[in-house]
């Protein structure tokens, strides 16, 4: 009141300058789609005024920019919009901008979220604006009034006919380590029609790649409204990923009813690959030997989770003392929890040392879209015996008397766990005894099974009684479509004193001697005395 009677009373010599903020507000981008959360910005612009009052002589006519700055600024300036009577949520509270000077421009941004069922059509949304002024300062420009203003706008939004897009659902059978389809299906829950539409795929996370991307697309055409498109991928999980849900987003890029090209928000899911296939080993049997060739035996289950199909154990020597005339044994088609038996001939070299070992198997497979795959390495503990000779010789009656020749029984023990067959047993000595007969023969001698070789054996005259000699004999054979020669095996023969044979007795004959002899020296003894 005071400051209006000093403006009334005559000659008062005061003179300043007025003016105020003018804030409007405009949606540069004011398109919303039914069921859409977006930002809409608001732009917020300033167009000042200022006047002189009370000229007075020598003052400037014109206030300074620094006095027309005071009276035009907007300061404090903050601005809340609300949904009013459109069919929409706002999502941001109240924002503060701060000052905004004459001509000034800014925006605030606020989160909108659009009702689904939302009717195509203009809204008007009611916006507060709030900020504080100078409301008028003298010719010097020293403040001489303050005022806070509230202000209510409109922005007015259109609500479209639009495509939009929701994941109905996703599903995948690609598996740790592996590669599987995904099937991604979603709906055009929008008003309009999406022409010429594409799919794109983008994984958020490197455990999770479509081929060697990751991100992949799929055109699937028009696109009605209420439609289903269910697009079909490839993706590769990595090894050690977990089976937890791995961020995947889906957005569509399509041509609205204009002939526009839109893409629309990118919508978030997940894939949950599935467990990493697994196959068990269980070694059922081992029959190892150092220096011999065996077999190493088990069974192989699938654990799942899906089926192995044309599935092979492969078979890896870590030795150079271990060789394995084939290393891969054909399993057929697995199914999750089926078990196939396999055996693999091994051979042990006779500088291996017996013992437990670890042997390691894989198994290789195919999956259900015909790639090839690997299980990992499978290892198996086994025992290798000590080394044994191939056979164990004999003869049924080891005595044979100085100067006897006859026939002689040589038994022969097959050690091994394989059939023998076409045996041929050559025998040969260089000392004082003779074979008449060296050779014999046997059609087959089965794992563990002794047979009976005959062979023409002799003491020479010049044998010595009670002193043990011996022959050699060594063996060809057949085994597993091969020949092979044995170690040569000696054969001890005691050789004995030779019984009597009819001839003169010449033990009684040498004692009746020795008695005559003693009977004539006593007699002479006699006579002399």
């Amino acid at each position: 009141m005071a400051l209006v009677a000093m403006l009334l009373v005559p000659g008062v010599a005061l003179a300043g300058y007025t003016g105020s903020p003018d804030i409007e507000v405009f949606a540069p981008d004011n398109t919303l789609e039914p069921g859409a959360e977006t930002t809409l910005a608001v732009q917020l612009t300033n167009a000042g005024d200022s006047r002189q009052v009370n000229f007075r002589s020598g003052a400037p006519s014109t206030p300074s920019a620094d006095q027309q700055a005071q009276v035009t600024t907007a300061r404090d300036l903050s601005v809340e919009l609300e949904s009013g009577s459109a069919p929409v949520d706002v999502k941001t509270n109240e924002i503060a901008l701060g000052a905004l000077q004459d001509g000034g421009v800014t925006d605030a941004e606020f989160r909108v979220s659009v009702h689904e069922d939302a009717e195509p059509g203009e809204y008007r949304l009611p916006i507060d604006i709030s900020y504080r002024h100078v409301e008028s300062v003298d010719y010097t420009g020293e403040v001489l009034d303050r005022d806070d203003v509230t202000e209510d706008e409109y922005v007015t939004i259109e609500i479209t006919d639009s495509a939009r897009f929701e994941i109905v659902n996703i599903t995948t059978d690609a598996q740790v380590g592996g590669t599987g389809p995904v099937a991604l299906t979603m709906e055009n829950v929008g008003s309009a029609e999406a022409s010429d539409a594409t799919v794109t795929l983008q994984s958020m996370s490197g455990d999770v790649t479509f081929g060697q991307s990751a991100s992949t697309s799929r055109y699937v055409g028009n696109w009605s409204a209420d439609g289903r498109q269910t697009v079909r991928v490839q993706a590769a999980v990595a090894s050690g990923a977990l089976t937890e849900p791995y961020a995947v987003q889906a957005s569509v890029q399509y041509d609205d009813e204009d002939g526009v090209t839109t893409e629309s928000q990118p919508l978030s899911t997940g894939i949950v690959p599935e467990p990493e296939q697994e196959f068990s080993l269980d070694a059922d049997e081992s029959t190892l030997r150092v220096g011999r060739e065996g077999n190493l035996s088990g069974s192989i289950t699938n654990r799942g989770p899906s089926t192995a199909h044309d599935a092979v154990v492969v078979f890896s020597p870590s030795s150079q003392n271990v060789n394995a005339q084939e290393t891969e044994f054909s399993l057929g088609t697995l199914e999750a929890g089926e078990s196939a038996e396999f055996s693999v001939p091994v051979e042990v070299s006779q500088n291996s040392e017996p013992g437990q070992r670890q042997f390691a198997f894989q198994v290789q497979y195919l999956d259900s879209d015909d790639d090839q795959r690997q299980s990992s390495q499978l290892n198996v503990q086994a025992d290798v015996q000590p080394q044994r000779d191939r056979f164990d010789v004999r003869l049924e009656n080891e005595t044979l008397e100085a100067g006897q020749t006859r026939t002689v029984t040589l038994l022969v023990t097959n050690n091994g766990e394989e059939t023998l067959r076409n045996i041929d047993a050559r025998a040969f000595t260089d000392n004082d005894l003779s074979l008449p007969s060296d050779t014999a023969f046997a059609r087959q001698i089965g794992p563990g099974e002794t047979t009976e070789l005959v062979f023409e054996l002799g003491a020479g005259a010049d044998a010595i009684p009670d002193r043990t000699y011996s022959f050699n004999v060594d063996f060809q054979y057949e085994t597993g479509g091969e020949t092979q020669l044995s170690d040569t095996y000696s054969v001890p023969v005691d050789v004995t004193e030779p019984t009597d044979s009819g001839g003169l007795p010449w033990g009684i004959i040498g004692v009746v001697l020795v008695v005559v002899a003693l009977v004539g020296g006593a007699l002479w003894y006699r006579s002399r005395s």
